[in-house]
């Protein structure tokens, strides 16, 4: 009986260890996409896009159109978590409410993340025991650069693209989101 006490008490120790590991392992990982979308943000900042050379590429049809995303900050962000799951042997996904992408439609363990991101916390994991996994979830918050696709757009600091018809220069309706606003959340599994 001490030894099939001690053996469980050890295996506690271990599942646990290993839960925290692989939050850790995920913080970084999304701590390292939150830093390509900054970076992202500087080059807007810099003037390396420029809205004249956007609306251009709005002009090109579906190419012109993945060129804009391609200078999406948090798109950006997007990709380089995509590209290096395989390698990292995590899963990514980008879930929101009412997403202009199908495929980050929230499950309902999504769902109750992102209800208890919503409350103000930086991160939240836990372990989904219908899946057998450890799902950890950051939040995305809403910057200026941001505002320039979901922002108000009747504000011209939001719509730079110069629309009277309430889009982006995407086509997509602009939503009327505010700074610092949770617009959905970063989470690796």
């Amino acid at each position: 009986l001490l030894v099939s006490g001690l053996f469980y008490g050890f295996a506690q120790k271990s599942r646990e260890t290993a839960i925290n590991s692989f939050i850790d392992k995920a913080r970084s990982i999304c701590l390292g996409a939150e830093a390509a979308r900054e970076e992202m943000e500087n080059k807007w900042t810099k003037g390396v896009f420029t809205t004249d050379q956007l609306k251009a590429w709005s002009k090109q049809g579906a190419s012109g159109k993945d060129k804009i995303m391609e200078t999406v900050p948090v798109v950006a962000a997007l990709n380089a978590l995509k590209r290096k799951q395989k390698e990292g042997e995590y899963t990514f996904k980008a879930p929101r409410q009412n997403p202009r992408n199908e495929s980050n439609e929230p499950d309902e363990f999504e769902i109750k993340a992102i209800e208890e991101l919503a409350k103000g916390v930086n991160e939240f994991a836990k372990v989904d025991t219908v899946k057998n996994t450890v799902r950890y979830f950051r939040p995305v918050r809403m910057t200026q650069t941001c505002l320039y696709c979901h922002g108000e757009s009747n504000n011209p600091r939001h719509n730079i693209w110069g629309t009277t018809d309430g889009t982006d220069v995407t086509g997509n309706r602009m939503e009327g989101w505010k700074e610092g606003e949770m617009h959905g959340a970063f989470e690796i599994s």
